[in-house]
């Protein structure tokens, strides 16, 4: 053993303590034996269950508060009330000549205060706490609720930025004032314009041309199986056989058909919306009847509906809305029908500006002071929506449709009961509906269009059927071959 070795053995340095290889780390401390009892002895309590059981420990009263003492918090305020006292010294004189003391307050006194507190207590409905987010509603979700009013407040949006621009293009037009250099090139234009137009008609000077081209004539050919302009008028003015008449009278029958048949889920959803509408607006105290569209439908499909028709059609007179409001204590229309909208179901409120606002407050629209309301419902996977007009009947005109006509009060009312929309569905029509739809579409409600109408895929899905007046054979030479026709019928009216 070395002299190193000898010094780490003696050694009780653990740090310096060296280990033997394979061995484990032997302990340096000098431990207790192994009986020994770690941690610190507790004291036993004493009083146990029999001092707390068989001892009773009086109560031991608060000491008498001193008396006369100052009430320096009342004293403060006084002083600064007072106004003079801005100086340490300066309110010690004034706590001299107004002296404040504190009222110490008996049990008994402070017993009747408490419940003269408790009388006055808060409401049993009262809670305390931050009021929790509402509950996500998961009908909105499942039915794309919120992405179907976003569509809707983004359609509203960019008509409205369309209508100003058109109004900003229209009325709003700004002048630029033309330099002397901008008038001298028209000018200049305009004679060179003039100049060959001179020469076109055979005088004034010629253009200046190759000589070896000016006897070279002009040469053009047309495409593979194209026809001029005369051919083609010239095929029109042929007659037309029985056979191929009867022909296109059962090709239109079948396009007028193929069309219902692709709308019929729509028409479906509308016809039951209008129903619901109808029936809702009738528990709440409004008498809903049809008008516009949905009142033309009835009209001309016997009790159906307009095959290509998008939505449905109902109002309401103000003065009954009125009524109405009055007897739930002044709450708004749109509060009153949206309390009684069951799920499933969605209003809207669309201003004067055609903004569309979903789930609308009365805080936005007091009383009847709304023009036209929406109610809207996803039935069978389709969507639509039924419109509710709002009838002003407060002029000397009778009962007006905004923006539209007035009628007579014996023209509306008092409202009939349909027979039913579609054979299924109950709904009310005004007393004289064709005195109704003279006035809103000018005598033409009763032309039925079932005509054919070929479809301008240019267009895509957006055309739309036309009725009108046949025209005469000498028309035919002014129609334009690149240019859609719609079977010889001059527009006048557009669905």
């Amino acid at each position: 053993m070395t002299a190193a070795d000898h010094y780490f053995t003696r050694n009780r340095n653990p740090l310096l303590m060296r280990d033997e290889v394979g061995h484990a780390k032997p302990t340096y401390y000098d431990l207790p034996s192994g009986g020994f009892v770690y941690g610190k002895s507790q004291g036993a309590d004493p009083e146990g269950a029999k001092e707390v059981t068989t001892k009773w420990k009086s109560h031991t009263p608060k000491p008498v508060a001193q008396v006369n003492v100052l009430d320096f918090r009342y004293l403060n305020k006084s002083a600064l009330d007072d106004g003079k006292c801005r100086t340490a010294t300066e309110q010690k004189v004034y706590r001299q000549q107004n002296p404040k003391f504190i009222v110490h307050k008996s049990a008994q006194q402070r017993l009747q205060e408490e419940e003269a507190r408790r009388e006055h207590s808060l409401p049993a409905d009262f809670v305390y706490g931050k009021k929790t987010r509402p509950s996500t509603p998961i009908s909105y979700v499942i039915s794309n609720q919120f992405g179907l009013e976003s569509e809707m407040l983004t359609e509203a949006r960019y008509e409205k930025l369309v209508e100003e621009e058109e109004k900003a293009r229209t009325h709003c037009q700004l002048k630029i004032k033309s330099t002397k250099a901008a008038k001298a090139h028209a000018a200049i234009g305009v004679k060179a314009a003039h100049r060959k137009k001179s020469i076109g008609d055979g005088g004034g000077e010629e253009l200046f041309k190759m000589t070896k081209f000016r006897k070279v004539p002009a040469r053009w050919h047309l495409p593979k199986g194209a026809k001029t302009r005369e051919a083609i008028v010239q095929q029109e003015e042929e007659p037309v056989g029985e056979k191929e008449g009867d022909e296109e009278e059962h090709t239109t029958c079948q396009r007028a058909r193929q069309v219902q048949i692709d709308n019929a889920d729509r028409l479906e959803c509308v016809a039951k919306v209008t129903a619901f509408t109808t029936e809702l607006l009738g528990r709440v105290g409004l008498d809903a009847f049809l008008i516009h569209g949905s009142l033309l439908g009835w009209y001309r499909h016997n009790g159906g509906q307009i095959p290509w028709d998008l939505d449905g059609d109902t109002a309401v007179i103000r003065s009954q809305c009125e009524e109405v409001v009055g007897q739930y204590e002044g709450k708004a229309i749109c509060d009153v029908i949206s309390e009684s909208l069951p799920d499933g179901y969605f209003l809207y409120a669309i201003d004067t500006d055609e903004v569309v606002h979903p789930s609308p407050k009365g805080s936005d629209f007091a009383g009847c002071d709304v023009p036209e309301l929406r109610v809207g419902a996803t039935i069978d996977g389709q969507w639509c929506h039924t419109d509710v007009f709002m009838l002003s009947d407060d002029a000397d005109d009778g009962l007006c449709v905004p923006g539209k006509a007035c009628f007579q009060e014996d023209q509306i009312l008092p409202l009939k009961n349909a027979s039913s929309l579609v054979g299924k569905y109950p709904v009310k029509i005004p007393a004289q509906p064709e005195e109704i739809l003279s006035g809103l579409y000018n005598e033409h409600y009763g032309i039925m269009n079932m005509h054919g109408v070929p479809k301008n895929y240019a267009f895509q899905d957006d055309w739309a059927i036309v009725i009108g007046d046949e025209l005469d054979d000498t028309f035919k030479n002014r129609v334009m071959v690149d240019r859609p026709r719609l079977y010889e019928m001059l527009a006048t009216a557009k669905l």
